[in-house]
């Protein structure tokens, strides 16, 4: 089995140095020293909208291009969202 010789915080983003007991079943233990990288995953709200980066398209003749082809970046500025209305895409 295993368990933490202390319970690491997990509280503040960054590394955590942290030490996990290993329980061998003839009740003999020993400590391994680890890292915890803890990750801040609170969303952020941009301060101002990114500049969206044009690429080029290719189309085969006749058909429709797609305008969200043309922006390199669309993907950052699909995850912004209307502050009136949260989870509601403005783009």
């Amino acid at each position: 089995t295993y368990t933490w010789k202390k319970t690491p915080d997990t509280s503040v983003a960054g590394d955590v140095p942290a030490t996990v007991i290993v329980h061998y079943p003839d009740g003999s233990n020993k400590p391994v020293d680890i890292t915890i990288h803890v990750v801040d995953d609170t969303p952020v709200v941009p301060t101002k909208n990114p500049d969206p980066i044009g690429q080029d398209i290719t189309v085969k003749k006749g058909d429709t291009p797609d305008p969200e082809d043309g922006v390199k970046n669309h993907g950052d500025l699909d995850k912004i969202t209307d502050p009136k209305h949260p989870g509601t895409k403005t783009t």
